[in-house]
């Protein structure tokens, strides 16, 4: 349903750590260990919603969530947990740019950061969905922004620049290098003969005190999901509906990925995946953009051939029942986790809010 290697890659380090696998990755999702807030009595795995999907348990849009807050609506990907998922407001990456730009230049390193624009009123982006903050991989978005562009319009260029200029310090003694007889899998090298770099080493000790100085951005441990901070703890939860791999699926998700390749076997696409979510394929992306992790913000227009590919992709979707199914799914699946979790996440969301308004204040006292 949703594409991107870039938000592949988030989801692998934030959301579900968004974001704790990749929808690169193999295998089964983890397991949620939070059961709080439910019924005590039914403990089932959370996966059982996946794994023995009925057709017949699938609740028609329109249909209202557990909790009485989401009506079901495709059109918009709504699911149930969309309640409990903070707003994505940037206000951690401003918090992060205001520190980061005071510390290196009180630590003399000759970098001018530029400012990131910062809206307390931002409207969300209508081509993303709330849970997942994806691009919607319709037909119509696709024929447009092919598989990448459809959130670009929320990344203020300020931030980009920022961005870049702290991967420049970094790469003075940072590398990635693919991991012998791994293909594909690559690993951070640092180069000892630039360790001692005055600008490496001052933004290395500026990230290290980040968190100490501001406790608001500090990750919480989480014994379940390994020191997330609490709207990630939350989006890693819904993450198990999102990866959907592996002993995970359900039958009647695994028969629409088989239509879903015969349709786009003409295409010719020599490592087409098995899976619609793994597309765009590693040889698309080499051969669009000459990396393997391009920096998709960056470009302005998709290619005629990626409008092309994307949009038969999305169409394919559609046709062979994966967009539909995917979508039933996992408003099943998050209906049951949101049942037997509503109080924590309800929590987890007020803890949230609360470093939200601390991030705000910090915001506004420092711009």
């Amino acid at each position: 349903m949703f594409s991107s290697p870039t938000q592949r890659l988030s989801i692998a380090i934030g959301l579900f750590a968004l974001t704790a696998c990749s929808t690169n990755a193999t295998g089964t999702p983890e397991q949620s260990s939070e059961t709080g807030g439910g019924d005590d009595s039914d403990t089932a795995e959370l996966h059982t919603p996946l794994t023995a999907f009925d057709v017949n348990a699938i609740e028609p849009d329109g249909a209202t969530s557990v909790d009485g807050q989401v009506i079901k609506d495709i059109s918009t990907f709504a699911l149930p947990i969309d309640p409990y998922i903070p707003p994505r407001t940037g206000s951690k990456d401003k918090v992060r740019q205001i520190y980061l730009s005071n510390c290196l230049q009180e630590k003399h390193v000759a970098t001018s950061l530029p400012p990131i624009e910062y809206n307390f009123n931002r409207p969300p982006n209508p081509m993303v969905s709330k849970s997942y903050g994806l691009f919607l991989f319709t037909p119509e978005n696709a024929s447009t922004y092919g598989y990448f562009s459809g959130y670009n319009s929320e990344i203020d260029e300020n931030y980009k620049q920022f961005n870049k200029t702290i991967n420049t310090i970094r790469s003075i003694a940072e590398k990635e290098e693919e991991v012998p007889g791994r293909e594909n899998v690559f690993e951070v090298v640092v180069d000892e003969q630039n360790i001692n770099d005055p600008s490496y080493m001052a933004l290395q000790e500026c990230e290290q005190t980040i968190d100490q100085d501001l406790p608001f951005l500090r990750a919480q441990m989480d014994t379940a999901h390994n020191a997330q901070s609490d709207d990630e703890r939350i989006e890693y939860d819904a993450s198990q509906a999102y990866l959907l791999y592996g002993d995970a699926q359900p039958p009647l998700l695994v028969e629409t990925q088989k239509v879903w390749k015969e349709c786009m076997k003409p295409l010719g696409i020599p490592d087409l995946p098995d899976n619609p979510l793994e597309m765009p394929s590693n040889s698309l992306i080499m051969k669009w953009f000459g990396e393997r992790e391009p920096d998709f913000s960056q470009r302005s227009t998709p290619s005629p051939e990626e409008l092309t590919v994307a949009t038969h992709d999305a169409q394919c979707r559609q046709t062979s029942g994966f967009y539909r199914t995917y979508y039933d799914v996992q408003w099943g699946y998050l209906q049951e986790y949101v049942r037997k979790n509503r109080d924590s996440i309800q929590q987890t969301k007020q803890q949230e809010d609360d470093a939200e308004r601390a991030r705000r204040a910090y915001i506004s006292q420092h711009q």
